[in-house]
């Protein structure tokens, strides 16, 4: 948020940042199956954290993530875990947006 203060990009922040919390928001209800959820509310939480930091840069951070969340999914399967199994995505966003505030 400081940043994009001091860049000039808060309303872009802002956008973002409640774009990435209701998508999430909209993937965790949709994923609900008996109970479960796929996404948790922390995953929820960050990737409006997410949105805020990066700004413009959000669509990058959420294809990062979402990729190094791909590749640990298939490193997963391939270690012989179900595919019902869960693992924390937080971790995988995180990474994205690292990389996108830095590359950008």
């Amino acid at each position: 948020m400081v940043w994009a203060l001091l860049s000039g990009s808060l309303l872009a922040s802002l956008a973002a940042g409640g774009s990435g919390f209701g998508l999430f928001w909209l993937l965790r209800r949709l994923s609900e199956r008996d109970g479960k959820v796929a996404l948790g509310g922390g995953d929820v939480k960050l990737a409006g954290l997410v949105g805020l930091a990066c700004g413009p840069g959000f669509p990058l951070a959420l294809l990062i993530g979402a990729s190094v969340g791909a590749v640990v999914a298939l490193a997963l399967l391939a270690a012989g875990h179900s595919r019902r199994s869960f693992f924390p995505y937080a971790p995988a966003l995180a990474v994205g947006a690292a990389v996108a505030l830095l590359w950008g």
